[in-house]
């Protein structure tokens, strides 16, 4: 008797889990992605993983810099100059500077204010 009361809660208790996947799925067939968010939404993830791998990049060529000339004896050449490592901090930087402007503001807008000017004076 224990038993198979146990076993229909058990039952029971799978037919519930079993609702509530089945809800969740029927819930996320029907709904309908806007592309154009879901467009902005990946580009916007891709910016965050771009900066991410740009700061761990810089910090392993700042540390190779620094390795390198500290063993070799030349700090001080090293330090009278523009270090490597900059360069291509900088370059890399200006071009996540570009996307970023490319992704996060909106280039448009100049000429959706331009139509809409137009479209009030008709």
């Amino acid at each position: 008797m224990i038993l198979t009361t146990t076993y229909k809660r058990i039952e029971n208790a799978g037919k519930q889990k079993n609702s509530l996947y089945n809800f969740k799925n029927k819930k996320m067939e029907t709904e309908i992605k806007d592309p154009d968010l879901w467009k902005a939404a990946k580009k916007r993830v891709a910016f965050k993983y771009m900066v991410l791998i740009y700061f761990i990049m810089n910090v392993f060529y700042w540390a190779i810099a620094e390795l390198t000339f500290r063993n070799n004896g030349t700090a001080a050449t090293y330090r009278s100059f523009f270090p490597w490592p900059a360069w291509p901090m900088l370059v890399w930087g200006l071009g996540i500077f570009i996307y970023y402007l490319m992704v996060f503001k909106k280039h448009h807008s100049i000429t959706e204010k331009e139509y809409n000017k137009l479209k009030d004076k008709q």
